[in-house]
C-alpha cells in the first residue's frame, strides 16, 4: 500500500519547465464599480434615509433623503400625480375631496407642487377622534406650517379654513391672505369657560412675494398661551391669550365640541403650495423646519449627543472566479465642512447573508488595503457608504462613483497533446502523456484530474493527482510496483508529463478523496478519458469547501482505450 500511495503522489507530477515559460497569466485584474457607466447602479442598493439623485447625463449621486415633516399629525406632500389620489401620508386624516392641478416643478422638497387656478379648487380634509383638528381642549404646542407661492393676488383670499358656526358665532382657525399680507385668524378659539370666549389675529407686516416660495409656520404653545407666525423663519407676529393684563393665566384654547367640519385647503385661493402639515410639538427654532436634512440632538437631561445617519448598502456581490485579491477602492465623493462620509467594506471566501453581523465590517480610511487584506483571498464581497450632515441639517455630503480593484485568479488552460502511450491489457492499466500547463499556479503546487467514463459525454469517476504542495518536476516513468523509493531525476526541456492508470491506484484516489463513486477497469471494456489542469488554490486535499473549486482548466478532448477481452472470460 505505501508503494502505491508513493505512486499516488509521484508518478503523475512529472514536469520540467524552462524558468521562462513560468508566467504570471493565472492572475489578472478585474473591477466592481457602481454608477453611471457601471456594471451596478446605485438604484440597486438598500438605501435608508438617502436617495439617488441624477445630476447629469452621465452621473448619479448618493446623498441624503430630505427631511419632508416632523412629528407631523397631517402630511400633504402632493407628490401623486393626480389630484384626486391625494392623500394624507401619515394615514391620520381623510381627504374626500382634492381639486387642483398637479405640476411637475420647482418643488421646495418633492417634484411636484398643488397649483390652485380655479374658483373650483379646493381640499377637504376630514380629522378623526384625538386629531389636533378635534380637540376641543389643545393641551399641547401644535403648528401649522406650508409653502406658498401666491399668483394675483387679491384683496381677500383664503389659503385654509377649520371653522364652525353656532348662534351667529365663528369657531375656528383661518389662514387668509389680506392686502398680500397673511393673516391668521383664531376665531373664538380661546376661552375662560365654555361660554366666555375670546378671539386673536396674527397679521405679517410684509408683503408675500409672488414670485418666490415662502416658508410659513403658525405656532400655538397653549400651556404660555402663545401664538406665532413666522415667515421664512423670521418672526412676523405674536398674540398672548391671557384671561386679562393683570392676569397672566393662559386662556384654553381648541376647537368647537360640535365642529365635524372639514379643514379646506385652497378654496377662493389663487397660487401654489407645497407641504402642507399640521403636528404636535415645540419647534424652538422655527426656522429649523426647512432644514432639509437631520441635524445634531443633544438630550440636556442625559447629556447626550445623536444624530440620525444615512446609509446605503449593496447586495453581497460575487467575483467571476474564486481567490481574488483586493487592490483598492476607488470612490468620488463630495464632503462639505461639517459633513461626513465613510465606505465600509467586507470581504469573504465563503457566501454569506446581506444583513449578517459575518464577516465583520471594515472601514477604508487609509486609502489602502493593509498587506494583510492584500494577500487575504475572498469570492464574496459586500460594500456600504454612511453618511451624516453637517451640525444644522443644512449640507449633506455625497458619493458619485464606488470601484473596487482586484486580482483575479484565473483558472489555467486546458493540458494539451492528452495522448495514450500504452496499454497493458492484462493489469488493466493505461499510460497517457500530455504537454504541461505553463501556468505559475499549476506548475507550483498544482496538479491534474483524470476523467473517465464508459461514454464519451459522460465522465462518471476521477482520479485527481498533484496537489501535495510541492513544485511538478519531469520524471521518467516509474513502474507501480517497484519497492525502491522513487528518486526525482530532473532533466532540463523536459516537456511532456506522463503515467498510468490502474485499479491499483483508483482504488487509493478513492480512498484519499473520499470518493465512493468508484470506477474500475475491466478487461472487454472502452473508456473514455480527459484531462483538467488544477491550480495551487483547488481544494484536493484540503478541507471539503467551495471555496476554490473552480480553480481548474475545462477538460481536454476525450481519448479512448479498449481493453481486450481475456481469453478464459465468460460471456
Amino acid at each position: 500500500m505505501k508503494m502505491v500511495q508513493k505512486s499516488f503522489y509521484v508518478n503523475f507530477l512529472i514536469l520540467v519547465i524552462i524558468n521562462t515559460f513560468i508566467n504570471l497569466q493565472s492572475l489578472g485584474s478585474d473591477e466592481i464599480g457602481f454608477g453611471v457607466g457601471t456594471r451596478n447602479s446605485f438604484h440597486e442598493m438598500k438605501k435608508s434615509k438617502v436617495k439617488v439623485t441624477r445630476v447629469g447625463p452621465r452621473e448619479d449621486k448618493i446623498e441624503l433623503s430630505k427631511i419632508k415633516f416632523r412629528s407631523a399629525e397631517l402630511l400633504l406632500d402632493f407628490e401623486n400625480k393626480k389630484a384626486g389620489d391625494l392623500k394624507d401620508k401619515n394615514n391620520n386624516y381623510d381627504v374626500r375631496e382634492s381639486i387642483y392641478s398637479p405640476v411637475d416643478g420647482n418643488s421646495p422638497f418633492g417634484k411636484r407642487y398643488a397649483a390652485f387656478t380655479t374658483k373650483e379648487s379646493q381640499i377637504r380634509v376630514y380629522s378623526g377622534a384625538g386629531k389636533v383638528l378635534s380637540n376641543s381642549i389643545i393641551s399641547t404646542p401644535i403648528y401649522f406650517s406650508f409653502y406658498i407661492m401666491p399668483g394675483d393676488l387679491e384683496q381677500s383670499s383664503n389659503v385654509f379654513s377649520k371653522s364652525y358656526l353656532n348662534g351667529g358665532k365663528k369657531y375656528g382657525i383661518e389662514c387668509k391672505i389680506i392686502n398680500n399680507k397673511l393673516e391668521v385668524f383664531f376665531h373664538n378659539f380661546f376661552s375662560y369657560t365654555e361660554s366666555e370666549t375670546k378671539s386673536y389675529t396674527l397679521e405679517s407686516t410684509d408683503k408675500l412675494n409672488s414670485k418666490v416660495w415662502t416658508h410659513v409656520l403658525i405656532t400655538l404653545d397653549p400651556a404660555l398661551g402663545v401664538g406665532k407666525l413666522f415667515e421664512n423663519g423670521d418672526e412676523k407676529a405674536s398674540i398672548r391669550a391671557f384671561r386679562s393684563n393683570t392676569d397672566k393665566t393662559p386662556l384654553l384654547s381648541g376647537f368647537h365640541k360640535y365642529d365635524t367640519n372639514p379643514l379646506v385647503i385652497g378654496k377662493d385661493f389663487y397660487g401654489k403650495l407645497d407641504n402642507f402639515m399640521i403636528g404636535k410639538g415645540v419647534l424652538p427654532i422655527a426656522s429649523k423646519m426647512n432644514i432639509p436634512y437631520q441635524e445634531v440632538s443633544f438630550d440636556m437631561d442625559n447629556k447626550q449627543v445623536n444624530q440620525i445617519r444615512g446609509y446605503s448598502i449593496s447586495k453581497v456581490l460575487r467575483t467571476k472566479f474564486s481567490h481574488a485579491l483586493p487592490l483598492s477602492i476607488n470612490y468620488k465623493s463630495i464632503e462639505p465642512v461639517g459633513t461626513h462620509l465613510e465606505v465600509h467594506y467586507r470581504f469573504s471566501e465563503d457566501p454569506f447573508e446581506e444583513d449578517n453581523p459575518s464577516p465583520p465590517w471594515n472601514i477604508y480610511d487609509q486609502n489602502s488595503f493593509s498587506e494583510k487584506e492584500k494577500s487575504t483571498y475572498f469570492n464574496y464581497f459586500q460594500w456600504k457608504v454612511v453618511m451624516r450632515s453637517n451640525h444644522d441639517g443644512e449640507i449633506s455630503p455625497s458619493l458619485s462613483h464606488f470601484n473596487l480593484n482586484y486580482k483575479e485568479s484565473i483558472p489555467p488552460n486546458p493540458p494539451s497533446g492528452f495522448r495514450i502511450v500504452s496499454v497493458n491489457h492484462n493489469a488493466p492499466e493505461v499510460c497517457f502523456n500530455w504537454n504541461s500547463n505553463h501556468e505559475a499556479d499549476v506548475i507550483d503546487g498544482g496538479g491534474y484530474i483524470i476523467h473517465y467514463g464508459v461514454t464519451p459525454e459522460r465522465m462518471v469517476a476521477t482520479v485527481k493527482f498533484g496537489m501535495d504542495g510541492n513544485k511538478i518536476t519531469g520524471i521518467p516513468k516509474s513502474s507501480l510496483d517497484s519497492d525502491e523509493p522513487i528518486k526525482l531525476k530532473v532533466k532540463k526541456n523536459y516537456m511532456k508529463l506522463e503515467g498510468c492508470l490502474n485499479n491499483n491506484l483508483i482504488q487509493v484516489n478513492s480512498e484519499f478523496s473520499k470518493d465512493r463513486n468508484i470506477l474500475f477497469l475491466k478487461s472487454g471494456i472502452t473508456y473514455y478519458f480527459k484531462i483538467t489542469a488544477l491550480n495551487n488554490k483547488y481544494p484536493l486535499g484540503k478541507e471539503e469547501t467551495e471555496a476554490g473549486e473552480d480553480q481548474k482548466s475545462l477538460p481536454s478532448k476525450s481519448i479512448m482505450v479498449t481493453f481486450r477481452t481475456e481469453a478464459n472470460d465468460r460471456y
